[in-house]
């Protein structure tokens, strides 16, 4: 047991949907265990339902005003926070007590696989800066930490510099800019001529309410197109709750939504049966939707399967994007995650609607060729990080729970582990006892810039 100092009051907000069950929350119990001076209040905000969040907002409110500082324990859901949390927090921006918060101390202990586990926090931390707080050293676990002695020294440290912080008030500045909406209104005109879909199907997901610049997009990307277009409004599905992490999912792909709302039925029969995918949301915070959250939350019934594999993906945005660097991270890092290929975001940041028409009309043209072509961008970092990421993790330990992932991986050779690859050991092997003979060693290194395109020449040889 340690001492974390002088006495304060401290609040827990857990994120995740399985509540006091969840691996998460188990950090809190030992923060609490190991530091009993203090004075802790407790709340769950992730696994409350949508109509009690008024009411949840208003126990916060009233908890955190209270408090020294306030810490959200939450788990990582696919790049950010679990959906209920992202609604949670809009509610909280747009509450008329949210000045309550300002100048008040906040952190974030996460638990994951480290999979875009930054992007979680980073995601928090501009948001509270948002609400006039300030920002503390936060956290970032592995699922299993707690169990190693390891990790339970780590942890103990971070909690007793973290109540050291906050007891003498060592704040950072803020590192993100608020998001300012434009008053700027899109007025599309007629596309000179359209494009001919040859044969693909596009689908438009939005989450668009009413008249916006983001509906007058969407609308100008349909005329765009010499064909039929399908648009869904991701609202008007039957979509009965965000994912509950109870990872059922694992065994053979069935929600535990499944029969009770119709998002798994809509996105294999709809969403994976499409050619082109074109997401249109609007800026809240520092992300989309809550909306939004959720339905990329319920695509987990597929686990770490890319199952938008081969499609051409790509986005319209409206609102601030500039000034959340993390929102354009997320969005391209999606489509090469899923091995499809990112055709970039589009918004109405630039205020000006001819602009605006010729980048509509520009991305269709691309979707359309790159399909026909079957183009493929090669991965970048976080596509193929992820990949090593989840190979190792579903051959270790999430197996056992993945049956699915690992059935997959094993069939499409995903399961490349550098140990199985003979002919490249052996050939590495030979050439690492070439390079110890003195000589040998003194041709590599001065000739290594000939060396390393020596295989190119065959194919700019001149053929007969």
């Amino acid at each position: 047991m340690m001492t974390g100092g002088i006495p304060m009051r401290v609040l827990f907000v857990g994120g995740s949907p399985k509540g006091e069950t969840s691996v998460t929350w188990q950090y809190v119990r030992y923060a609490m265990q190991e530091f009993p001076e203090h004075d802790y209040s407790l709340i769950q905000v992730g696994n409350r339902s949508e109509n009690k969040v008024d009411a949840l907002c208003s126990d916060f409110f009233d908890m955190a005003s209270a408090v020294d500082a306030v810490i959200f324990a939450s788990p990582v859901y696919y790049c950010l926070l679990p959906s209920q949390v992202h609604r949670f927090l809009q509610a909280v921006m747009s509450s008329d007590r949210r000045g309550e918060l300002k100048g008040k101390g906040c952190s974030l202990v996460s638990t994951s696989i480290h999979f875009f586990d930054h992007t979680a926090h980073d995601f928090l931390r501009a948001t509270i800066e948002d609400l006039g707080m300030n920002w503390l050293e936060s956290f970032s676990a592995d699922m299993e930490d707690l169990l190693r002695r390891r990790g339970r020294a780590n942890f103990k440290f971070y909690l007793s510099s973290l109540f050291g912080q906050i007891n003498e008030s060592q704040f950072g500045d803020p590192l993100y800019l608020k998001a300012d909406m434009t008053e700027f209104r899109y007025e599309p005109a007629p596309p000179e001529a359209r494009v001919a879909m040859q044969g693909k199907k596009i689908l438009i997901l939005s989450d668009s309410t009413g008249s916006s610049n983001l509906q007058s997009m969407v609308d100008r990307l349909i005329t765009a197109c010499e064909g039929q277009v399908e648009h869904v409004n991701i609202r008007d599905l039957d979509i009965r709750g965000g994912c509950l992490g109870c990872l059922q999912c694992g065994y053979d792909n069935t929600c535990v939504y499944e029969g009770k709302d119709e998002f798994t039925a809509f996105f294999d029969d709809v969403v994976i049966n499409t050619d082109i995918l074109i997401l249109a949301g609007t800026v809240e915070g520092h992300f989309l939707s809550w909306k939004w959250k959720e339905f990329l939350d319920r695509t987990f019934f597929h686990n770490h399967v890319p199952s938008l594999m081969g499609k051409q993906m790509g986005y319209l945005v409206s609102g601030p994007m500039r000034s959340s660097p993390l929102i354009r991270e997320v969005l391209q890092s999606f489509p090469s995650i899923q091995s499809g290929n990112y055709l970039g975001v589009i918004t109405d940041e630039g205020g000006n609607s001819s602009a605006l028409d010729a980048q509509i009309d520009g991305l269709v043209g691309r979707a359309i060729a790159n399909s026909v072509g079957g183009y493929i961008a090669p991965q970048k970092f976080q596509a193929v990080g992820a990949q090593k990421l989840f190979r190792d993790e579903v051959w270790g330990r999430l197996r056992f729970v993945f049956r699915m992932d690992h059935k997959f991986y094993k069939n499409m050779g995903l399961y490349d582990f550098p140990q199985s690859k003979w002919k490249q050991r052996l050939k590495v092997r030979f050439m690492v006892l070439l390079r110890g003979i003195p000589p040998v060693r003194k041709d590599i290194y001065k000739n290594m810039r000939k060396h390393m395109i020596a295989p190119y020449r065959k194919l700019f040889e001149t053929k007969d």
